[in-house]
C-alpha cells in the first residue's frame, strides 16, 4: 500500500533527491486533495456543528509566552538534531545512552562509572544549562532546539472571547503543524 501511495505521490519523503530526512513527508497532488478533504470534514462537524472558533497560528513562539507558560522552568525536553542524518533526538535520551555507553567498556574507570550513573539518575530534573555542561564534559556537540507550539489558542483567549461577544462557553479549535518532542516518526523509505 505504500509503495502504491509513493508511485501515485499522495507522499515521499521531504528532500527525497537529497537523500530523504527521516520521519518528515512532502505530500502530493493527491495528498494534498486527501488532506483537504479530511480538513473539511473535520472543520464540517468539529468547527461549524459545534459551533467552535477556529484560529490559524504562528508556529513560532517567542520566549516570554513559553517563559509564562511555565515550559522554559519546567520542561527540560530538548531537542538535538543529527547534522548528517537530520534525525531529531530527545537530548536526555542521547545523553543517557552516550553515558550507558561509557559505563559498558570495561576500559572506563570505576569513579567515571559512578560519575555517569549519577548523571543518569539526575538527568530528568536537569535544565538546559545543566545539560549543555554534561554534553561539553563528554564532548557531545549537537545543536538544541526546544519546539513549542500549542500556545496559539491560549495567547489569543482575549479576541476568541471578544469575538463571541464575552460568552462563555466556548470552543476554539486549531488546525496547522505542531512540533512536539514527543513524537517519534518512523520512516517511510
Amino acid at each position: 500500500m505504500e509503495d502504491l501511495l509513493k508511485r501515485r505521490f499522495f507522499f515521499d519523503q521531504s528532500f527525497a533527491i537529497y537523500g530523504g530526512i527521516t520521519g518528515q513527508f512532502d505530500f502530493g497532488p493527491m495528498g494534498c486533495s486527501l488532506k483537504a478533504n479530511l480538513l473539511q470534514a473535520w472543520r464540517q462537524f468539529f468547527v461549524l456543528e459545534e459551533q467552535m472558533l477556529e484560529v490559524d497560528c504562528s508556529i513560532l513562539t517567542p520566549e516570554p509566552v513559553l517563559k509564562a507558560s511555565g515550559h522554559v522552568d519546567r520542561f527540560a525536553d530538548l531537542m538535538v538534531k543529527d547534522t548528517k542524518t537530520g534525525e531529531c533526538f530527545r537530548l536526555d535520551h542521547l545523553i543517557k545512552a552516550h553515558l550507558e555507553k561509557i559505563c559498558a567498556d570495561k576500559k572506563t574507570s570505576q569513579e567515571t562509572k559512578e560519575e555517569c550513573q549519577d548523571i543518569v539518575i539526575k538527568l530528568d530534573g536537569m535544565n538546559k544549562d545543566e545539560m549543555a555542561a554534561v554534553l561539553k564534559k563528554y564532548d557531545m556537540k549537537s545543536p538544541l532546539l526546544m519546539p513549542e507550539t500549542a500556545q496559539g489558542i491560549f495567547v489569543n483567549f482575549k479576541r476568541l472571547l471578544e469575538f463571541n461577544q464575552g460568552r462563555l462557553p466556548f470552543a476554539a479549535a486549531q488546525i496547522g503543524n505542531a512540533f512536539r518532542n514527543e513524537i517519534s516518526p518512523g520512516p517511510a523509505s
